[in-house]
């Protein structure tokens, strides 16, 4: 895995021009151009006008097959990434190092145990299941998770069936 800490990325690049962009449409509102509850408040929004057509692609009163629709669908998720680019602008978040830390997290969180198939939010470390077996990593699997404070990881006893 390359240092995506140093890497350049894209949506660097796009936080940047976003920002610029508020910061000349909303020039007049800074209050607005800089605010992350701004930016997060349309996020939402966004993200639940994009629910609203999926639902009605799901329910057949709009039709994925047609263009319109699709490029509509496609201008959403536009409007999606655009005010998550602000917010990662706004926070200073380097998401490519970001979504390296929380893959591995989670390829970590839901690893299944080579004996049993749970995964290890299922059947933590240190737990023993009924039949006696601890957790075991697959091979390809480190223990240790770059970025994560050592403690962060609280088990939870689940029950088998869930």
């Amino acid at each position: 895995m390359t240092d995506p800490t140093t890497e350049h990325n894209l949506l660097v690049d796009h936080a940047q021009q976003c920002m610029e962009d508020s910061l000349t449409w909303w020039g007049d509102q800074p209050e607005l151009a800089q605010s992350i509850v701004h930016h997060t408040l349309a996020l939402c929004g966004e993200v639940g006008e994009l629910a609203n057509m999926v639902k009605k692609i799901q329910r057949g009163s709009l039709n994925w097959d047609d263009p319109k629709v699709q490029m509509a669908l496609k201008m959403e998720l536009a409007d999606i990434y655009t005010y998550f680019a602000n917010i990662c602008g706004l926070t200073a978040t380097n998401m490519k190092a970001a979504y390296e830390i929380k893959r591995e997290q989670n390829r970590q969180r839901f690893t299944r145990c080579t004996q049993c198939g749970y995964r290890r939010q299922q059947h933590p470390e240190g737990y023993k299941m009924d039949d006696g077996h601890e957790f075991t990593w697959p091979d390809d699997v480190e223990e240790e998770v770059a970025g994560d404070p050592p403690g962060t990881f609280i088990p939870v006893r689940v029950d088998k069936d869930n």
